[in-house]
């Protein structure tokens, strides 16, 4: 990955493992933070390995510090035979719904969505007090609750605390606030709080090439609990693109189609209950999370993402301009009802 080395050991009896250094994990660059952030990853895989199904590398030993036998922190953890995600899925909409020919492309991709969903779906059992990185003392089984991550890197010191920053334009600050005032924000920012995998996109997620089921989910760096709204209950990064703005080989079109049976698999795995409900908006709750709280989104997109719903029956040019100069008292009532609609879990809209 981007922040780590990792090296693949084959023995002479043929058994591999999986060495993970990280990038930064040298003299002079590595922080006693970076040693607890490593604890907590290896020993928060540990637990998740021990408590629940998840499809998960075992880790079998880990050292914080530069003092030990290769001069650099690292994780060891079991090597899992298998092929990322993407080369399950394909690279472009040509390989799904619409070509004639290619269901078996169609096949694969529905067989891993659901082996996903399956999988995720098991990180329902641990519930927390708070949000945070999970620590534990003397590799003990018992965690507490850390610092909280936020996305650039940095963590906020109060732990359990969200730190919230907004500097942006007058009218889409408007639009935001009121957003944070609606559910699921009002009701799920207080405990109890569920594990999420931060980076959940294809790369890290290794599936048999033949059956297409995931094998193993990879990268547990900065894992950590979270509202359940943004939980483990939410999509695969990949499905999220067209709210987060990142670049997809997927229309938005098939993107919503896919979404729908993710989201129909993930609550048939759990049973219909508990936070399936936050499935089929967990792209828009991630999204303005992501744009408000961090830099791996921005308000302004989220905003512009949602004007149609919410601005109705102005035109994109209009909206802007209103967005810019306009009289918030003049659209206000409608906007916050049409935000409580769009962000309500229990609402049709957008499922």
């Amino acid at each position: 990955g981007g922040y780590n080395t990792v090296y693949v050991v084959r023995f002479t009896t043929g058994f591999q493992i999986v060495i993970k250094v990280p990038g930064m994990g040298q003299e002079g660059r590595w922080r006693p933070e970076d040693e607890r952030n490593l604890c907590s990853e290896a020993l928060t895989m540990r637990y998740i390995k021990k408590h629940t199904m998840v499809p998960i590398p075992e880790v079998y030993r880990y050292s914080a510090t530069l003092g030990n036998e290769i001069g650099a922190p690292y994780i060891v953890i079991e090597f899992v035979e298998g092929v990322p995600a993407k080369s399950i899925w394909g690279e472009s909409d040509l390989l799904g719904r619409t070509a004639r020919g290619l269901e078996k492309y169609e096949q694969r991709r529905q067989i891993l969505l659901q082996s996903l969903a399956e999988g995720m779906s098991e990180l329902r059992h641990p519930e927390f007090d708070m949000a945070g990185r999970l620590e534990f003392d003397d590799d003990s089984d018992t965690p507490k609750i850390g610092p909280v991550f936020l996305s650039d890197g940095k963590i906020d010191k109060a732990s359990g605390e969200l730190v919230r920053e907004i500097v942006i334009v007058q009218g889409v600050s408007r639009i935001i606030q009121v957003a944070l005032d609606c559910k699921p924000f009002t009701e799920d920012y207080e405990k109890p709080f569920v594990l999420h995998h931060p980076d959940l996109h294809r790369l890290n997620i290794l599936c048999d090439p033949e059956t297409c089921k995931v094998k193993a989910i990879i990268d547990w760096d900065w894992v950590q609990t979270v509202p359940r709204c943004i939980g483990f209950a939410s999509f695969p990064t990949w499905l999220q693109a067209d709210w987060r703005k990142d670049e997809s080989d997927i229309s938005p079109a098939v993107l919503k189609a896919y979404r729908q049976d993710y989201t129909r698999y993930l609550t048939k795995a759990m049973d219909g209950e508990g936070d399936c409900r936050y499935t089929a908006k967990s792209a828009i709750y991630a999204a303005l999370d992501a744009g408000t709280f961090g830099k791996d989104g921005h308000p302004v997109h989220w905003v512009m993402k949602a004007m149609p719903m919410l601005l109705a029956p102005m035109s994109t040019d209009e909206a802007i301009v209103w967005l810019e100069e306009g009289d918030w008292r003049e659209h206000s009532e409608s906007i916050t009802s049409r935000l409580e609609t769009l962000l309500d879990p229990d609402s049709l809209l957008l499922k």
